[in-house]
């Protein structure tokens, strides 16, 4: 037996920036590439997407306009009642 303790250091391979791009875009493309059945299931799933963000949008815009015209219609009321 030996008194001394023996540690096994490992090289660590150094990667590009163009390859960890690449890793990443492959990483970031594997879940499409793996449930895409076919071009037509993905084009279907990015029209529900869009048309589903584009209804929260104008329901956004919505009560937005909805919150400003009541604020302006509060001090329109608030001036007129001020002034009688």
């Amino acid at each position: 037996m030996s008194d001394k303790n023996e540690v096994a250091v490992q090289e660590v391979k150094k990667y590009s920036n163009f390859d960890k791009a690449i890793l990443l875009g492959l990483m970031a493309f594997a879940p499409a590439f793996a449930m895409a059945e076919g071009i037509d299931t993905i084009g279907a799933g990015l029209t529900s997407e869009v048309t589903a963000s584009k209804a929260i949008i104008l329901t956004l815009f919505g009560i937005g306009a909805t919150v400003l015209a009541l604020f302006a219609g509060y001090r329109y009321m608030k001036r007129g009642a001020n002034s009688a």
